[in-house]
């Protein structure tokens, strides 16, 4: 297998732009290419199967040789100046000495942080944004070490845990023989999985079956993450006889951290690939088996049912990058594990990698990884008070936040998301919570967040001058676990001020997100279920997930430059 060394988490930990000014004095732009209008149309509940089949078939057909004119353009680099943005940012003489903060983590677990490096000026936007940097590194070394009290995580299981989940493989078992991925198959499952870092959140959906809805797939409490009815531990256990499981045995050991390990260069990716790939094809199977139980008397035995899965990924690494391939991969893999008899081991897990990465397993329009946003706004955009125009969604969890600005429009049937700006830090509500106590002002955090924020508004100005936003209001979409967190509060109204210093206004205007009543999460009773927005979106079809064009597919639109016609003009003296 191929040992992959792309190193993610300094991806995401180093400076990948360098100051404001600086970004806005010297921004190289590559040359779009025009996107183009294929004229097709989202999938309509109530299609029948070859309409769908045909309306698929020519997606991927477009698909296909859309990526194969980009690969014979070539790509020319522009450098633009244009005017600077005028960031006011204050610095506060002094400096804060290092002291040992205690630091609660918003998931329950108690975070020490010895910290030895004096904070810069509060005030400086660029220089806190740089020490929750730093912090960041020591908070992720902390999570990449083995769990310490695994006979406390192994004795919270239950014998009531492990009936269960028995029960649900062998209702999988039931539930295989009826699976394909034919697309002549008459029902349609799909399943929406968000995969976090700490903890998995899976929906099931049948689109086209009346009487069938989306279900959120509970697990039990010994598997619960956060205590929540619909939350999933991210831990994978290795048995003694070299299979994999989410129920733990004798002497088994324990990998978690899982996400961040696969994207980490101090681990075998090839090897952290194989966690990635066990865990996935354990979850879909627990689910189906739990979907079995629920629905499995109302699904007609006569039918196959053809499965597909979408997959949520960070917007900044979409596109063609060499961790959302490994991750698709990984994606693949699993759906194709899954959906056999075979067992989950390390030799099956190793074929199955092997045949996605040789292209063996096709599964087109069976696996779709996408931008994690996407699945939060499908409901806004499913709902009466969806409309064309420019948004933006801040995803705020415990390690990262994630920006990004995008315009939705319906051009001749199609349901459009344009990608103008987006950007991904390691600010999230453990980090920021720990450089406060390490001696960063409320202030300070707040203007380093607002700055992170204005990132992707700039990036999208640069690409379109011409949206009507830039003068008026940004509906704003705000999720995540860490939302909540009181230091975030003013960094978005600081952010507008920093914005009307600069060559544009716009004002956020906070819009809910909600999700839709066919989804059944009866088990969480009084819990709020908001975080299960991703996954809900994400068990909708391929069909009916919007088109998605990259910030190079954008094609570039800038106020024309007025003529001069002054030496044509036809003055009194000349009549």
């Amino acid at each position: 297998m191929t040992t992959y060394g792309k190193n993610f988490t300094n991806q995401i930990s180093q400076p990948s732009r360098g100051s404001m000014a600086e970004q806005l004095l010297a921004v190289g732009f590559r040359v779009p290419e025009k996107e183009s209008d294929n004229g097709m149309s989202s999938a309509k509940p109530g299609q029948t199967r070859s309409a769908l089949k045909a309306t698929r078939q020519q997606k991927s057909c477009y698909k296909t040789s859309k990526k194969q004119g980009k690969k014979n353009k070539s790509h020319k680099e522009k450098g633009r100046n244009i005017k600077m943005m005028n960031i006011i940012e204050r610095s506060e003489a002094g400096r804060v000495n290092a002291v040992v903060a205690p630091t609660a983590s918003i998931y329950g677990e108690d975070l020490t942080v010895q910290t030895t490096n004096p904070v810069q000026p509060q005030y400086y936007a660029a220089d806190v944004q740089r020490r929750m940097k730093e912090l960041a590194k020591g908070f992720q070394k902390r999570q990449l070490q083995p769990s310490a009290d695994i006979e406390k995580l192994t004795n919270k299981i239950t014998s009531a845990d492990r009936f269960e989940m028995e029960n649900r493989r062998s209702a999988f078992d039931e539930l295989r023989p009826y699976i394909t991925f034919d697309d002549d198959a008459e029902t349609e499952l799909v399943i929406g999985f968000d995969f976090g870092s700490t903890s998995s959140k899976v929906v099931c959906r049948f689109p086209y079956d009346e009487g069938l809805g989306a279900y959120a797939v509970p697990n039990t409490d010994g598997f619960s993450a956060e205590r929540h009815p619909y939350y999933w531990q991210a831990k994978l256990w290795e048995q003694n006889d070299g299979t994999f499981d989410l129920v733990p045995s004798l002497n088994s050991k324990l990998h978690d951290h899982l996400k961040l390990t696969l994207f980490n260069s101090d681990n075998s990716n090839s090897e952290a690939m194989l966690h990635v790939t066990a865990y996935l094809t354990l979850m879909i199977r627990q689910s189906l088996g739990w979907l079995w139980q629920k629905v499995g008397s109302a699904i007609d035995r006569e039918k196959k049912i053809r499965l597909s899965a979408n997959f949520g990924f960070p917007t900044i690494t979409g596109g063609d990058s060499e961790e959302k391939k490994y991750f698709e991969l990984c994606a693949k893999a699993a759906l194709s594990l899954a959906a056999s008899n075979g067992s989950v081991s390390q030799k099956n897990l190793t074929d199955e990698l092997k045949k996605a990465e040789s292209g063996v397993l096709q599964m087109l329009g069976n696996i779709m990884v996408v931008p994690e946003f996407i699945g939060a706004v499908m409901g806004y955009f499913h709902s009466a008070q969806k409309k064309n125009g420019e948004f933006m969604i801040c995803d705020i969890g415990g390690l990262t936040i994630d920006a990004v600005c995008f315009g939705f429009h319906q051009e001749n049937g199609r349901n459009l998301i344009k990608i103008y700006g987006s950007a991904v830090e390691t600010y999230g509500a453990e980090i920021a919570k720990t450089a406060v106590k390490d001696g960063v002002s409320p202030e300070g955090l707040a203007k380093a967040i607002a700055k992170f924020v204005c990132d992707p508004l700039r990036d999208a100005y640069e690409i379109n001058r011409l949206l009507r936003c830039w003068d008026g209001e940004m509906p704003l979409f705000i999720i995540g676990g860490g939302r909540h967190y009181e230091g975030y509060q003013n960094s978005f109204t600081i952010a507008e001020k920093f914005i009307e210093n600069g060559l544009f206004k716009t004002k956020f205007l906070e819009t809910a997100l909600s999700l839709n009543e066919e989804l059944d999460s009866s088990e969480a009773k009084d819990q709020s279920c908001k975080r299960l927005l991703v996954a809900w979106g994400l068990s909708h079809s391929d069909l009916d997930l919007p088109e998605i064009l990259t910030r190079a597919e954008i094609q570039r639109a800038s106020p024309q430059t007025r003529r001069d016609t002054g030496q044509n003009y036809v003055g009194q003296e000349q009549t």
